[in-house]
């Protein structure tokens, strides 16, 4: 009987292990039902995934491999600060870092309920997109939209035809109608991350953001 039980433990660990549940849509970022972008706690994000197979201490960089997702971590003067800056789905082989998964992302990801996928086109995409402004890239074929304070960046193949990988994060400026003197207001979303304060500037920026995503700064 004992031997009986270990067989079924066994195949049900695997399944939470690996079997991600990613949701998009307008309350935020939920991964396992457990919403991530209400505080983008890098400690909350890993109870959900558990601990990541490499961790890179000096890049901030948390890389899952059997799950195919990297988690960035944001910092201030070289140390962390315990916030997500940017999470990483890969669904193909697009990058060559160090710090990308060796494996590939194998859940389940939904936009507005509706499931994307590896096979999922740009032009499949835009209907989810509707309630969402597109930005400027300085990539071919990688395309970011944002809504609130959370930008979505898409990398395609160069058909446009194939998803290779999902990037979410937070934004690092504010919106430009925010942009003005003397400006006072707390932003509930994403939660705690986003304080405005009085000053005389036009250029403010997020008291977290001090370490942008890769893909929010363009640099891979």
């Amino acid at each position: 009987m004992k031997k009986f039980s270990s067989l079924l433990v066994f195949p049900l660990t695997i399944f939470i292990s690996f079997a991600q549940n990613i949701s998009l849509n307008n309350k935020g970022l939920f991964i396992n039902d457990v919403s991530i972008s209400e505080s983008w706690q890098l400690s909350v994000c890993k109870s959900v995934l558990g601990e990541p197979e490499r961790t890179h201490k000096k890049a901030y960089i948390y890389s899952y491999d059997n799950k195919g997702i990297e988690v960035f971590e944001g910092s201030v003067k070289k140390k962390a600060t315990g916030k997500l800056s940017e999470i990483q789905f890969h669904f193909s082989v697009s990058d060559t870092s160090a710090y990308a998964p060796k494996g590939l992302f194998s859940g389940k990801f939904t936009i507005n309920e509706v499931t994307v996928s590896k096979a999922t086109s740009y032009n499949e995409l835009l209907p989810l997109l509707k309630d969402w402004e597109k930005t400027k890239t300085y990539s071919l074929h990688n395309f970011k939209y944002v809504s609130s304070f959370i930008y979505i960046y898409f990398r395609f193949n160069d058909a446009e035809t194939e998803l290779k990988k999902i990037s979410i994060g937070i934004i690092n400026k504010l919106p430009h109608a925010l942009a003005s003197p003397r400006v006072c207001a707390i932003l509930r979303h994403p939660a705690d991350l986003i304080f405005i304060k009085r000053v005389d500037s036009q250029r403010l920026h997020d008291s977290s953001s001090r370490h942008a995503g890769p893909e929010s700064s363009e640099s891979r």
